[in-house]
């Protein structure tokens, strides 16, 4: 890779970075359904930025199959709100250890299209049913991708991680 294309993909990692982390931080603010739209716009706002400097456009549709949260069953949502109601006390942690879970999410959805975008997507532009399928492959990629301690610390090492998984199960089966 050149130095200008090397400094362009360092550049875009950074942000990815920073702006995960910044709508998590954002979304500390404790207003009932403020910190999640907060959350979501700042996600939102991300994946679209980058897939336009990819050259590739997303409809309202596509992005919000896109960006919209994880499918949970509904045993791990049922086990999710009693864990919250018993734990009201322990709030403010939960709330932190919530924010960096949504910001690691924002980290790992970037990434992932932002490398789809500049890969492996053909055309101008992403119809909802294909951003749907696209979403699919990207939870089983993150699924599948183990999140180690030293990820934290390093995330261009989680990143690639992620990328290679990605490539993987693309090159398998194009959806």
């Amino acid at each position: 890779m050149s130095a200008p294309r090397r400094k362009t993909a360092e550049a875009r990692a950074d942000l990815i970075l920073e702006r995960s982390l910044l709508g998590a931080i954002a979304a500390l603010v404790p207003l009932p359904f403020i910190d999640d739209a907060l959350l979501r716009r700042s996600r939102t706002t991300l994946l679209h930025e980058l897939a336009t400097a990819a050259g590739l456009r997303l409809d309202a549709a596509a992005l919000a199959a896109l960006t919209e949260a994880p499918r949970r069953s509904m045993v791990q949502r049922a086990g999710l709100g009693v864990l919250q109601r018993a734990l009201r006390g322990a709030a403010t942690p939960l709330r932190v250890a919530g924010r960096a879970r949504a910001a690691l999410e924002t980290f790992q959805l970037a990434t992932l299209l932002d490398h789809y975008a500049r890969r492996h997507h053909r055309g101008l532009d992403l119809d909802a049913d294909r951003a749907k399928a696209l979403r699919r492959s990207f939870d089983e990629v993150i699924g599948e991708t183990r999140l180690r301690l030293g990820d934290l610390r390093r995330p261009t090492a989680h990143a690639e991680a992620l990328r290679t998984g990605f490539d993987a199960r693309w090159t398998r089966e194009p959806t």
